[in-house]
């Protein structure tokens, strides 16, 4: 039987880590390129990570990571929480279960005192994240890099309000550039 699972950075099983890492480093390779290569690490600690999963018998299904940072935008500082790095392996995909995992990972967004959940997509993705509540910024532009060197991040940006202060920021969130560094 499928279990679901939401654990903190130090309660993810060893076992349940490299296979996230290993499916990572097929999916998303440019994340281990240059000096992350021979990175051991699922995401960064300052990022405050959970992990929600779907397993059996000790072998992952599909997992995603939910982050946590403050951003600034529009003058205002915004406790974000970021959805990302949604993945299910080949064999169980159009079973339901990334639906599953992104149910309980906006479920866990929804739980927190933040004030926006936030995740970056293809177009294609949008109706995945729909059903879980969440809605596309239109024009929403995204600048990633540093301060110093900003570019447009591609993907398309979807949200979640989840307090006033994140309600009040809607408007701004779809005219004003945000700028988030580096990408979840």
């Amino acid at each position: 039987m499928v279990e679901y699972h939401v654990l903190s950075h130090h309660d993810l099983p060893s076992a349940l880590r490299w296979q996230m890492l290993s499916a990572m480093r097929i999916q998303w390779p440019g994340v281990f390129s240059g000096d992350n290569r021979l990175s051991t690490h699922v995401c960064d600690e300052e990022l405050h990570p959970t992990y929600v999963l779907a397993e059996q018998e000790g072998v992952l299904i599909s997992f995603a990571t939910v982050t946590w940072r403050e951003l600034e935008h529009a003058g205002q500082m915004l406790s974000v929480y970021g959805l990302g790095d949604v993945f299910t392996f080949p064999p169980f995909r159009g079973e339901g279960y990334a639906r599953h995992v992104v149910a309980r990972a906006t479920d866990h967004i929804r739980a927190t005192d933040g004030d926006l959940g936030c995740l970056f997509c293809e177009p294609w993705l949008e109706a995945l994240y729909v059903r879980s509540g969440w809605e596309a910024i239109s024009p929403g532009i995204t600048l990633i890099g540093t301060a110093a060197d900003r570019r447009p991040f591609e993907k398309l940006r979807m949200m979640v309000f989840l307090s006033k202060r994140g309600e009040n920021a809607r408007a701004a969130l779809s005219t004003v550039p945000l700028f988030v560094g580096d990408p979840w």
